[in-house]
């Protein structure tokens, strides 16, 4: 926040790094999680209920699917189903801008974002919370998914230190897409309307969206399931 242009400079360089030293290893965990929900969706497992035995959905199918899709991706469909494309097109990474292989290539990566392959970390990592919280009473926390191999450890410093990087890596996600979204609602504004593209104005937008996102988590999705700065699922069991 101090230091913008710097801390800029470092952050791409270790992204950089990150991506050319562990990108194999991105590619072949995405594809292994992806397999991996449906095996257990199209096995025996996916019998299994995320919850009690007696336990029913609060919410059909399709109100389910509406609220994932309004909540979790709506606005990433309205947007950047069109912007990701023509950017991959215009800046492809390692290809010649606008030509017929970047055209090829922004159609695969928007794929690769928006396809499968995302849905399946959110149903691997919605269907460990959901398993081990609603159905064996753990605490609604990413260390409850390594009760199996922890144990009650996950009560202690081990647990702590688990859902504090968790914490971080959502707070860090989450200030990602709200930041994006702000600039672009902020934009929006100004062409509509004439808003003014300042900082003051963007602080505002920030306070305003986090305000209604809290009211909406508050209320709970039965009364209200409206504003979420980044992809949110949820599961609620009688």
């Amino acid at each position: 926040m101090v230091f913008t242009e710097q801390a800029g400079t470092f952050f791409d360089a270790g992204l950089a790094w990150v991506s050319k030293t562990f990108g194999w290893y991105y590619m072949l965990a995405i594809v292994a999680y992806l397999v991996f929900v449906v095996a257990i969706g199209m096995s025996r497992f996916g019998s299994i209920r995320l919850g009690p035995d007696h336990s029913r959905p609060e919410f059909s199918l399709l109100s389910w699917s509406a609220m994932l899709f309004a909540a979790g991706i709506g606005i990433d469909l309205l947007f950047f189903s069109v912007a990701e494309p023509v950017a991959h097109y215009l800046a492809p990474p390692d290809l010649t801008p606008e030509s017929q292989a970047a055209m090829r290539n922004a159609v695969v990566q928007t794929y690769l974002h928006w396809g499968l392959s995302g849905w399946g970390l959110y149903v691997l990592m919605g269907m460990a919370l959901a398993y081990f919280s609603y159905r064996h009473r753990l605490p609604l926390a990413i260390r409850s998914a390594l009760y199996p191999i922890l144990g009650k450890r996950i009560h202690g410093p081990i647990g702590n230190a688990v859902d504090i990087t968790a914490v971080i890596s959502t707070v860090f996600g989450i200030a990602t897409s709200l930041g994006i979204g702000v600039m672009q609602l902020n934009y929006g504004l100004t062409y509509m309307f004439g808003v003014p593209e300042t900082l003051t104005v963007q602080v505002i937008l920030i306070v305003l969206v986090v305000v209604l996102a809290t009211i909406s988590v508050v209320t709970g999705v039965e009364k209200a399931f409206a504003v979420s700065p980044s992809s949110t699922c949820c599961w609620r069991w009688h």
